[in-house]
């Protein structure tokens, strides 16, 4: 296995381990694999590895989030987060 498919792997696992805790969106699992110091290109293919999978999505994860939270707060509070 060559260091970018090494790369690769390790970051799919991590963005797996992120997403079996909770929904995330494009951007979390981008920071969290920039903050572990994964570069660019290993990013972006980790993304679109997970958009195909389908395991990332964000107009989903956008209305799991206002589901979630409407039940809860009302429509003012939502809009202002």
């Amino acid at each position: 296995m060559s260091s970018s498919e090494s790369s690769d792997a390790r970051a799919r696992a991590l963005a797996y381990r992120l997403l079996a805790r909770c929904a995330r969106s494009v951007r979390e699992i981008e920071e969290r694999l920039t903050r572990k110091g994964f570069d660019p290109p290993v990013i972006a293919r980790t993304i679109a590895h997970l958009q195909a999978a389908g395991y990332l999505d964000d107009a989903r994860f956008a209305r799991d989030w206002v589901a979630a939270r409407s039940a809860r707060y009302g429509p003012r509070r939502l809009e202002m987060e």
